[in-house]
């Protein structure tokens, strides 16, 4: 890592001695060799922020504060129990709703738009390539079936009351505690 901040840093530096200023965010996203996630946010001086050690995520862009962030609060997001979260759709589903209001923002349209890293537990070894089509498919199914859950909650907020809703929603989620896993 500190290889990486080096050279940054003298990169950046050096175009900032010919007076071009950057605002250049970067990040680096990769997997240990024991299957830990790692990840990085890169400022514009160049300098590694390790969040996987913090937040456990980064959020780049003009669609940061009002799209991003919002979700996240709006879904009660916390480093803590980031675990408990559906990691193959909970980023897709940030992505696709901010890029529905936001058009800096790419849509989370095409499995081959992006490098998709993952830890191989039978291979003992570091993936990486472009999400396959039926997970893909999978993922865009959910993150449509979880925007028409939320609908479908406020509405019924709306109609019964946000007392019902809450004692509705307890009650399921006790019920869940108590089953047994598998």
């Amino acid at each position: 890592m500190r290889l990486i901040e080096e050279r940054l840093m003298s990169r950046y530096s050096k175009l900032r001695s010919f007076g071009i200023r950057l605002g250049a965010e970067l990040v680096l996203a990769t997997v240990s060799l024991e299957g830990k996630p790692l990840l990085y946010h890169f400022d514009s001086v160049g300098l590694a922020d390790p969040v996987h050690l913090g937040s456990k995520y980064v959020i780049l862009g003009h669609g940061r504060v009002t799209g991003a962030q919002l979700l996240l609060e709006l879904l009660g997001y916390k480093p803590e129990i980031a675990e408990y979260y559906d990691m193959s759709v909970f980023p897709a589903f940030i992505i696709d709703l901010v890029s529905r209001v936001d058009p800096t923002v790419s849509p989370f349209l095409d499995p081959e738009s992006s490098i998709y890293i993952r830890y191989s537990e039978e291979e003992k070894r570091v993936l990486m390539g472009p999400l396959k089509m039926e997970e893909f498919g999978k993922i865009k199914s959910t993150i449509k079936d979880r925007l028409e859950v939320i609908r479908k909650v406020w509405q019924l907020a709306d109609n019964r009351g946000d007392r019902y809703v809450l004692q509705l929603l307890e009650k399921e989620l006790e019920e869940d505690d108590e089953q047994p896993e598998g």
